[in-house]
């Protein structure tokens, strides 16, 4: 049976649909390959790293070599010598030069190399490596080797091959280019310098360090104490909205256009013109406490935003955060199909708020 409705019911309706519109945009993805020294959006969320509270100290301005256990908090190989004993390759980074550590009587090239990982203490930015050959007999240091740089994800930066033959003392070898928050290196070691009396096949080596600096470090507030600090979570509040979404209202909605003309690592859509880096203001629903990316409630109606997202993700205790575990990148892994940061709004593609079944007409009720 068909049942008209009352007039007063359709103008009710029509203002809340005018309030509620729904808003046709684009999910892009995009990820931004800028260095972290020149990305003033580290979580390509719109907000720019300042906004989000990301304080950095100032790396010296020179490079110097970084020698001694100061510096390094580990050196370890899976390799071993010919008489099976281990070598041990902790007096490469203890920063005394009169003893060394000596790997002998393998058959050249090494197959496998000769491995050594060092992880350092704090990262660093290195153009070299600082290298302090066997103290003996010229000729046992290592000649052909490789050495692979790798960040504090675990993710590599870099590979160099390089040569140490002429390396009788002590030298820094340059590398082709500089490398930035190198937390650890790793050597493969395939041959020895020229025989110079030492035993055949014989890596004796005294120290090793990087020729660099001490990298920037960062670090900014933890909002939902995941772990994870706001300028790298895409939602600092946890409550399975992304703050790309949470920082802007439902009326005014930007998509993320996934284009950096500038390479600042501000979306273009989120600055006036490329370069510009204003970023997005986040706006505060209920003119209270903390902006809504930031705020489990954000109109202060008793109901968490989680609760009137409309995403359905658990929340046993009702404290207004998800129950999932989140990514490395802060946001509910249930709801993203990479933990990386080339999806900053997630699922909520279209922000709309005509299905919010009595809510607020606010920046809650952002569904797909």
């Amino acid at each position: 049976m068909y049942h008209h409705t009352p007039y007063s019911q359709l103008r009710a309706l029509a203002r809340m649909l005018s309030l509620c519109c729904v808003l046709l945009v684009c999910n892009l993805l995009y990820a931004t390959n800028t260095l972290a020294a020149t990305d003033i959006d580290n979580d390509n969320d719109g907000i720019t790293n300042t906004t989000e509270g990301m304080t950095c100290t100032t790396p010296s301005a020179t490079f110097s070599d970084l020698i001694g256990s100061t510096y390094y908090a580990s050196a370890t190989t899976t390799s071993t010598r010919s008489a099976g004993a281990s070598f041990g390759p902790d007096k490469l980074i203890n920063g005394v030069l009169t003893d060394q550590n000596a790997y002998d009587g393998a058959t050249e090239p090494f197959n496998p190399p000769l491995d050594i990982t060092i992880t350092n203490v704090k990262p660093m930015d290195a153009s070299g490596l600082y290298l302090a050959n066997d103290i003996g007999v010229p000729g046992d240091g290592i000649k052909d080797f490789t050495i692979e740089f790798f960040n504090t994800q675990g993710a590599s930066l870099g590979i160099e091959t390089l040569v140490g033959s002429g390396v009788t003392n002590i030298a820094t070898i340059n590398f082709s280019k500089t490398y930035s928050s190198i937390k650890s290196f790793k050597l493969l070691i395939t041959t020895t310098g020229p025989s110079g009396g030492g035993a055949a096949g014989a890596v004796q080596i005294r120290e090793m360090a990087l020729h660099g600096r001490i990298s920037a470090v960062c670090s900014g507030p933890d909002t939902d104490a995941d772990g994870i600090p706001n300028y790298l979570d895409l939602d600092s509040d946890n409550d399975s909205i992304p703050d790309n979404v949470e920082a802007q209202t439902t009326v005014g909605y930007i998509a993320p256009s996934g284009i950096d003309s500038d390479s600042n690592g501000l979306d273009d859509a989120y600055e006036t013109s490329p370069g510009a880096g204003q970023g997005l203001t986040p706006v505060n629903t209920d003119g209270a406490d903390n902006a809504d990316y930031l705020d489990l409630d954000s109109d202060n109606d008793g109901l968490t935003d989680l609760a009137e997202s409309g995403l359905n993700r658990p929340d046993a205790n009702s404290d207004g955060k998800t129950d999932n575990a989140v990514g490395n990148n802060g946001y509910d892994n249930t709801l993203e199909a990479a933990d990386n940061y080339s999806d900053p709004n997630g699922p909520i593609n279209t922000p709309q708020t005509a299905c919010c079944r009595g809510y607020t007409a606010h920046s809650r009720c952002k569904l797909s």
